[in-house]
């Protein structure tokens, strides 16, 4: 998360960016022992759903409801496959 939020916060190309070391060796470990692949990233898809959750309960906080539902909102407009 701390790389993320680093990424993030100094406007990083993602394709800069790489994985850390330590996950890098859990994903290896893992497969070695036989971890289908499809549960490790599971596990990921529902961790960044609580970090993702956790952000915009803190925008809410500090900006309130209204401000981050019309963000969510433009942002739902603009997502590839939508109209609008």
């Amino acid at each position: 998360m701390a790389t993320l939020l680093h990424v993030l916060q100094h406007g990083i190309d993602l394709a800069n960016v790489r994985a850390l070391a330590a996950a890098e060796e859990y994903a290896r470990r893992l497969a070695q022992r036989g971890v289908p692949i499809a549960a490790l990233l599971q596990a990921y898809r529902i961790g960044s759903a609580r970090f993702q959750d956790r952000c915009l309960e803190e925008l809410g906080a500090l900006h309130g409801r209204d401000f981050l539902g019309g963000q969510l909102r433009r942002n739902a407009r603009s997502a590839p496959g939508q109209a609008g």
